[in-house]
């Protein structure tokens, strides 16, 4: 009896352990993500960067060691020859003691070709290296899983891409690389020659051109021997080289010089370019001159378009850098910062992927005539695409609106008609339609709108069946009629809904860096645009740059002073770069429980953060406990008040607040949805262009009446 009225009379040590484990998980949910170490930070003045953080590396896949394989994989690796209908490039590095580092980049749509209809697609990368009597010197090889449901698409856009390493003597080399989908059997075959110096002599001096950040897409697999040796993965220039770098003829290129510390800057180099599959009597030469920190200019030799090995001279009569594979494209209309695997937009009859990807690209062959006949045809069934075209859009009927009726008709009507012209080729499908809409908006360009809503939706469809060709076709359509909208005098503000909504769209089935650059559109449509700077701002905090989200926060806030997630966003990467008064005075202002409660529960969560960090644990109590009367069904903030009384010594209390706690019918905690992108935000983006679409529908159906889209 005594030792029960001990036990009531003050907690012992024992009960205050017990209740503080018991808090402990709900305490370690309630703490902000444990922040990236956060970037140099900007101030308000300086430029913002939209591309700074490249935001294609969100998602990584392990790489899992292989220790045997079949003999029609050793039979391709030692005798086959290159090629395959899998897409790749590779490039290779020697460093010091007989260190490679090796890049293969892998094309996404030659990978999945086949292969759409199970959940899971699981591929093999081999690299050998082998010596000139056939025998292997050094090799890895990586087994990686793709979850198509998650990241089908996003591999589909750009590709894969893995960093591995092999330790070789010195000698001379021909690295093989294959690539396997197991469910298909399909391969892609690569071979370079590789030299490997002696382990005692310097790396040697080779030329490695940056993944440009606006266009580094690659879905990374990191390799099994690089975890085992406990590297972590990096986005540096000597570590995220492109491995078939796109240059422009006759244009000025420049690239990183790797181990060139003892050149002097401002020392001239020769440069060469060797054809690869094209025959050449002799190379074509150029100069280039050495600048700051590794960096060399040049100007790139007037050649045909095709694949190239470049390589430096050091000085006059000096030795030759290892030779490093380049695309080079002589079309004037080029664009510029490219990846290798963009081009299947731009010269999608081109670039021949039965040669093992990007191995070579037609030279043309026609004649005049035969160029100009060809133009006609291409004319003349882009005619007739639009036409079908004008007659699918013939089942939208007046009054529908954007979920049910006959836009689910017309929606139905598009699907099939695009699904069976996909045979003529994508290039075509979208040269018809868009001659098509060009038509039928020569008098108004409002009537653009329900056809952009159209295809958000048929996006979406093609998405969800994984019709990646046809979705990534959708969204550029997206992308053009609503450029073509706002030059034919449409609204701004409603391109920028259109923008932001595709933009978040993307970034929700894993395509960040797509949607990021459609938000900063939006962003320049109509400055201040809110679902254009929360949308950018949250992708900013998810890969650790607060200081950037905080500068797009500011001008939400400024430009949208009751924009309550954006105030709480505030408030948070506030705190996360010290700004601790500015964010306590946003924290506490954001009050009342909206239908936004999540908002209102985290800013109560951060508030008391804040307090217990300055020893205000009496304030801490006072914000909690009339939250908590509030809502006494939140579960995050009574284990936070049961955290309070506890660290007050109020051991009784903190026991029955974690005792009263309820399982929560929430599909998501307020601190998850803090995590995960605006989806709502983006929503009503959309649901603002569903409603403007709805009010031209009529001139849509007037404009199809007149019979004027096809012609």
């Amino acid at each position: 009896m005594r030792e029960t009225d001990r036990q009531q009379r003050r907690p012992g040590r024992l009960t205050i352990l017990a209740c503080t484990a018991l808090l402990w998980p709900a305490l370690a949910a309630a703490q902000s993500p444990a922040p990236k170490p956060p970037p140099a930070e900007l101030s308000g003045a300086e430029e913002l960067s939209p591309f700074a953080n490249a935001f294609g590396a969100e998602t990584v896949l392990l790489g899992h060691g292989l220790r045997g394989f079949s003999p029609v994989i050793a039979g391709n690796l030692l005798r086959a020859d290159d090629g395959g209908p899998i897409a790749l490039a590779t490039l290779a590095l020697p460093r010091q003691g007989g260190r490679v580092s090796v890049w293969v980049e892998i094309d996404g749509p030659t990978f999945l070709a086949g292969n759409i209809e199970g959940r899971r697609l699981r591929g093999e990368i081999y690299v050998y290296a082998l010596t000139p009597s056939g025998g292997v010197a050094g090799h890895f090889a990586e087994a990686f899983a793709v979850d198509l449901d998650r990241i089908g698409e996003a591999v589909w856009q750009s590709g894969l891409k893995l960093r591995g390493e092999l330790t070789l003597p010195p000698g001379e080399y021909r690295l093989r690389v294959l690539v396997r989908n197991r469910a298909t059997e399909a391969l892609g075959l690569l071979s370079r020659a590789l030299t490997v110096p002696a382990a005692d002599a310097p790396a040697p001096v080779a030329m490695t051109w940056p993944t440009p950040p606006d266009r580094d897409a690659w879905i990374p697999i990191r390799s099994w021997s690089l975890r085992q040796g406990g590297e972590a993965p990096a986005k540096t220039d000597d570590l995220n080289p492109s491995a078939l770098p796109v240059l422009a003829a006759d244009e000025s290129a420049a690239a990183r010089l790797q181990g060139a510390a003892d050149l002097a800057p401002g020392m001239s180099l020769g440069l060469r370019l060797v054809a690869v599959d094209t025959p050449q009597d002799e190379p074509a030469l150029g100069q280039a001159e050495l600048a700051e920190e590794g960096r060399v200019a040049f100007t790139v030799p007037a050649v045909e378009t095709g694949v190239y090995r470049i390589a430096l001279s050091l000085g006059e009569g000096g030795p030759w850098t290892p030779e490093v594979p380049v695309l080079v494209l002589a079309d004037a209309e080029r664009e510029r910062s490219l990846q290798w695997t963009d081009l299947r937009w731009r010269m999608q009859e081109s670039l021949d992927p039965t040669a093992g990807g990007p191995s070579r690209l037609a030279a043309g062959g026609e004649s005049p005539g035969e160029r100009r006949s060809g133009r006609r045809r291409d004319r003349r069934q882009a005619r007739q695409i639009a036409e079908r075209y004008r007659q699918a859009l013939g089942a939208l009927a007046e009054g529908s609106d954007g979920s049910s009726g006959d836009f689910q008709a017309a929606l139905q009507a598009l699907f099939e008609f695009e699904s069976s012209a996909l045979g003529g080729g994508v290039g075509l499908l979208s040269s018809g339609e868009s001659l098509a809409a060009e038509k039928l908006a020569e008098e108004e360009p409002a009537i653009l709108l329900p056809l952009i809503v159209l295809h958000q939706r048929l996006y979406r469809r093609y998405q969800g069946r994984r019709a990646y060709s046809l979705g990534s076709h959708s969204r550029l359509m997206v992308e053009m009629l609503t450029e073509r909208y706002l030059a034919a005098g449409g609204e701004a503000s409603v391109a920028a809904d259109s923008l932001a909504a595709l933009g978040g769209v993307l970034i929700d089935v894993h395509l960040p860096s797509s949607g990021s650059r459609l938000l900063q559109r939006a962003r320049e449509l109509e400055p201040g645009h809110p679902v254009a700077l929360l949308g950018l701002a949250a992708l900013f905090e998810r890969f650790g740059s607060y200081g950037q989200a905080r500068s797009l926060l500011l001008e939400l806030v400024e430009s949208h002073p009751q924009h309550r997630e954006g105030r709480l966003r505030l408030a948070v990467n506030l705190l996360r770069t010290g700004d601790r008064s500015r964010a306590a005075e946003l924290l506490a202002a954001i009050d009342g429980r909206t239908e936004e409660s999540w908002i209102w529960s985290l800013a109560r969560q951060e508030q008391t953060r804040l307090l217990l960090s300055q020893n205000r644990v009496g304030d801490a109590l006072a914000v909690l406990t009339a939250a908590h009367a509030e809502a006494p069904r939140d579960a995050a903030l009574a284990l936070l008040l049961a955290h309070v009384h506890d660290r007050l010594g109020n051991a009784a209390e903190a026991q029955a607040l974690v005792a009263g706690v309820q399982p929560s019918n929430r599909k998501e905690s307020p601190r998850m949805r803090y995590d995960r992108p605006p989806r709502e935000a983006f929503a009503g983006a959309d649901q603002a262009l569903a409603a403007a679409a709805r009010n031209a529908q009529p001139l849509l159906l007037a404009a199809l009446d007149d019979g004027q889209g096809a012609r």
